[in-house]
């Protein structure tokens, strides 16, 4: 999806609308609360947005002026967790916002590859490993979210703090007076380790040891009410009750 960067330009997008919902796996960015406001959406938008048909993300831009509006972006997993640093730290980023580049849809796929960084508490997602070089430009759209842009093309994206944003189903904001702590993030990393490994080939002793294993993990955090941990017991929970 070609788009037009607007530096400098305040984005309309809070950062405490920016959501990452554990249970179905998708970033959701701006207002609307539920698929039903995302339909509304669509008919005063351009775009991407054939998510029920398809494995494309949802990209909507104000039919007006062609500027960002909200977006529900797929979390691809397996999650790769590591301890590497995120070398996209290390280039210049911008702040702005991106307008779509002419007034029509697209289809876009943001990425199929999902790594997250514990020691920075980042996620990022890219169309495979990206090769960062002088052509890569981290946009930040709100302080924790950023889109990452080669060539004017959506290359992929960036939750930073991105435990701090964990939210259950029926919420549509995060806690503006919350922050990440490491009580959190560890959780987090044992949470997404653990689900690294239900993609692997497992023998019954395997599956058995793993189930034990997340159910004591939900043991350590069953008095925990902070709402970051309590969206992982709730998936925990229905990860359960799969195996």
């Amino acid at each position: 999806m070609k788009v037009t960067l607007i530096d400098n330009l305040k984005s309309k997008i809070d950062n405490s609308h920016v959501r990452w919902h554990l249970s179905s796996q998708e970033i959701w960015i701006g207002q609307e609360k539920n698929y039903y406001e995302i339909e509304e959406s669509i008919g005063k938008s351009y775009g991407s947005f054939n998510w029920l048909f398809s494995g494309e993300d949802t990209i909507l831009f104000d039919k007006e002026n062609l500027e960002l509006k909200s977006s529900v972006i797929k979390v691809n997993e397996p999650i790769n967790v590591t301890t590497r640093n995120l070398e996209l730290f290390n280039i210049n980023n911008r702040e702005g916002t991106i307008k779509l580049f002419e007034p029509s849809n697209a289809s876009c796929e943001l990425g199929d590859y999902t790594i997250y960084y514990s020691n920075e508490d980042a996620l990022v997602s890219s169309r495979g490993m990206l090769k960062v070089d002088d052509q890569t430009i981290v946009l930040d759209i709100t302080k924790d979210f950023s889109f990452i842009i080669k060539e004017d093309e959506l290359a992929g994206w960036i939750l930073k703090d991105s435990s701090r944003h964990l939210v259950g189903d029926d919420m549509n904001c995060i806690d503006s007076g919350s922050h990440s702590v490491d009580f959190i993030k560890t959780t987090l990393v044992k949470y997404l380790i653990l689900i690294e490994s239900l993609n692997k080939e497992l023998t019954i002793d395997d599956e058995e040891k793993l189930m034990n294993d997340f159910k004591t993990l939900y043991e350590c955090l069953e008095t925990c009410t902070l709402t970051p941990v309590v969206v992982i017991k709730e998936s925990i929970l229905n990860i359960l009750d799969f195996m």
